[in-house]
């Protein structure tokens, strides 16, 4: 089997964003842009980070997207409010911040149109690499799964509850798991260096100082969003108010999760039945004229081939649920729309840029590839496809 992200410098991402016009930036704008390099930090930890030992508002620093944490990535940012932008910053240790100028607009969420990659891909055979070899000779189109980081042994099915409206259930289930940065999997095995990004840090508003005293006996055990279990003890019916109290992203964060269980459900079918037809769609690289459904309240299906619409409903037959389920009246902030998403993707610019004994697995084979997606793609995805038999 093979593995990813034994070493963060295995994973390499580097976001692609629309700068290439030097007009953007002139002087006097109010953001400074910078480009933010980090390893073994999640962005929110970087810029957490940042913002605390520059005594910086932390909501001034504006990213793109979320970057994986066991990795070694490159991302755009904008911070307003700094006094000399060219002067520089304190930073945590392995994270770094390139000043690039300034312009009248900050960096807001999915401003970049994708991120390329370069993976090192682990344990492999002499056939897993001569597959790689052949498939990088040719038209790569794969199905658009949504990747790992979206799942946890748990996200899904809390996500299912709130849409079925079980709030007791729901409330149960979270309390009960392990908290941590969700969506962010590290394989087993994988060589984990120690980072201050794992330490509790805050900047104290009364003594102007970052606070960063070890983290006490209760802090070690879990990390997870403030859910107060007191409220149901005084309250035992109290699941709604209780769940309210929660940050609402962090909630809608089940539900998007349960939603992309369904896509993937409904896409895998979708490949099963059509063998024949993605085969011609390699060839002819039209992969973005077959769209399948994101499923909430706003879902039409009319939209949606015969085919689609039959898979589709025999999921949502299955799972028990309507469109109108994904509006929760008791806690609206996580009612879900839905959407449309590409049922596959074109890899662009992939190729195999070198290969050798794998110092961490003996016996056994590494190699680098590296490519390029649009966003909201999965690098984790692709590579598990291409190392699966071809459609």
């Amino acid at each position: 089997m093979f593995r990813i992200k034994l070493v963060p410098e295995d994973f390499v991402v580097r976001e692609i964003f629309p700068i290439g016009n030097p007009k953007i930036f002139f002087s006097g704008g109010r953001y400074a842009y910078f480009i933010l390099r980090k390893k073994n930090y999640s962005t929110r930890e970087a810029v957490r980070h940042i913002a605390c030992l520059n005594h910086i508002p932390e909501k001034s620093i504006c990213f793109a997207g979320m970057k994986d944490k066991h990795a070694v990535t490159e991302q755009y940012v904008s911070i307003i409010g700094l006094a000399n932008p060219e002067a520089p910053l304190k930073m945590p240790h392995d994270v770094s911040l390139e000043f690039l100028g300034s312009a009248k607009s900050p960096v807001f969420i999915g401003a970049h149109t994708g991120n390329s990659f370069t993976i090192t891909v682990r344990n492999l055979g002499k056939k897993d690499i001569a597959g790689l070899q052949a498939k990088a000779l040719q038209p790569i189109v794969i199905p658009n799964y949504f990747g790992e980081q979206r799942f946890s042994a748990m996200n899904e099915k809390v996500g299912r509850l709130l849409v079925k409206k079980d709030f007791k259930c729901a409330l149960d289930l979270i309390l009960a798991s392990p908290g941590g940065d969700r969506g962010d999997k590290t394989q087993k095995g994988a060589v984990k260096a120690p980072t201050s990004a794992d330490k509790p840090l805050k900047w104290d508003e009364e003594t102007r100082k970052c606070d960063d005293k070890p983290p006490t006996g209760a802090d070690k055990k879990q990390k997870r969003p403030a859910i107060p279990e007191r409220d149901l003890l005084k309250d035992s019916n109290n699941f709604i108010g209780a769940l309210k109290k929660a940050h609402g992203k962090f909630l809608k964060f089940f539900v998007h999760a349960y939603q992309s269980h369904l896509f993937n459900q409904s896409l895998r079918e979708y490949t099963k039945l059509n063998t024949s037809k993605l085969n011609t769609v390699k060839k002819q690289r039209c992969n973005d004229k077959i769209l399948l459904p994101i499923i909430g309240f706003g879902t039409e299906l009319s939209h949606f081939n015969r085919e689609i619409r039959h898979i589709v409903n025999g999921i949502m037959a299955k799972e028990g649920i309507s469109f109108r389920d994904f509006i929760i009246p008791q806690i609206p902030d996580i009612s879900s729309e839905g959407d449309e998403r590409a049922g596959f993707i074109n890899i662009k610019d992939f190729c195999i840029k070198e290969n050798g004994n794998d110092e961490l697995n003996p016996k056994k084979k590494k190699l680098s590839v590296s490519f390029s997606l649009p966003k909201h793609s999965y690098a984790t995805t692709v590579v598990g496809e291409l190392l699966r038999k071809a459609l």
